[in-house]
C-alpha cells in the first residue's frame, strides 16, 4: 500500500527544524518584489502606488529608508571605532522596524554591519547614524530635540517634521510616496546628499 510523504515532516526538513516557519511561494514572490522595487528606486524612479501591486505601505517605506543609507554620507567621526556598525533607530512603527530588520539581515553599509535597534529613549539616539520616527508614537519632539546638532538623519512622515527640525520625510503626493529633504538642515549636521537623492525628492534643493 502506497503511503503519502507526511507533509509537516517535509516542512520542517525543509524549514530546518521544527518552529520555524518555511516560507510559503507567496512569501519569495512578495520578497522578489521587495527587491524589484529597491532595484527601481536606486535607479532614481519615483514609485507610483499602482505599480507596487500588493506592497503594503510600511514596506515601501521601508525600502525607502533602506536606500537612504546608500545616498547619504556621515562624517567618519560619527562611528566610534573602524568596526562599529551602521545602526538605524525606529521609534515606534513596529512594522517598519520589522521590515527593516529583515532588509538589514547580512547586509553592510560603507563597509559596515548594519543594525537595526528599537529606540526607546530620546537619549538612544546619539548611537544612530539614522532614526525613523513614527508620528503616532507621539514624542518625535523629544527625539529631535536630542538629535539637534548630532549628524544623525532624522526621517518622518510629513512636512510638518520638517518645520520642527527633522531633516528627511516621506509623503504620499499624487498617489506616489515621495522623499522630502531639507538640505540646509542636513548641511548644518555635516551630511552629504548625493545629487541623485536630491533629485528624487524634486529639485536640487531637496524640497519644492
Amino acid at each position: 500500500m502506497r503511503t503519502r510523504p507526511n507533509q509537516d515532516a517535509k516542512r520542517d526538513n525543509a524549514a530546518g527544524g521544527p518552529g520555524r516557519r518555511l516560507a510559503r511561494p507567496g512569501d519569495l514572490t512578495r520578497r522578489r518584489w521587495w527587491w524589484l522595487i529597491l532595484g527601481i528606486l536606486l535607479c532614481g524612479t519615483h514609485l507610483p502606488a499602482s505599480d507596487t501591486q500588493s506592497l503594503p505601505e510600511h514596506q515601501l517605506k521601508a525600502l525607502y529608508i533602506y536606500n537612504f543609507t546608500k545616498y547619504v554620507d556621515w562624517p567618519a567621526t560619527v562611528f566610534s571605532s573602524t568596526n562599529a556598525p551602521f545602526i538605524i533607530g525606529v521609534v515606534g512603527a513596529p512594522e517598519i522596524g520589522a521590515d527593516l530588520a529583515e532588509l538589514a539581515r547580512g547586509k553592510r553599509v560603507k563597509g559596515r554591519e548594519l543594525v537595526v535597534r528599537r529606540l526607546d529613549q530620546p537619549r538612544d539616539i546619539k548611537d544612530c547614524q539614522l532614526v525613523f520616527l513614527d508620528p503616532q508614537d507621539g514624542s518625535p519632539a523629544a527625539f529631535l530635540d536630542a538629535a539637534k546638532d548630532l549628524p544623525v538623519l532624522t526621517i518622518g512622515t510629513s512636512e510638518r517634521f520638517l518645520a520642527s527640525g527633522g531633516i528627511a520625510c516621506l509623503i504620499h503626493q499624487d498617489k506616489t510616496i515621495r522623499p522630502r529633504i531639507d538640505l540646509p538642515a542636513a548641511r548644518r549636521v555635516h551630511l552629504d546628499i548625493s545629487a541623485k537623492l536630491l533629485a528624487l525628492a524634486g529639485s536640487p534643493g531637496g524640497r519644492p
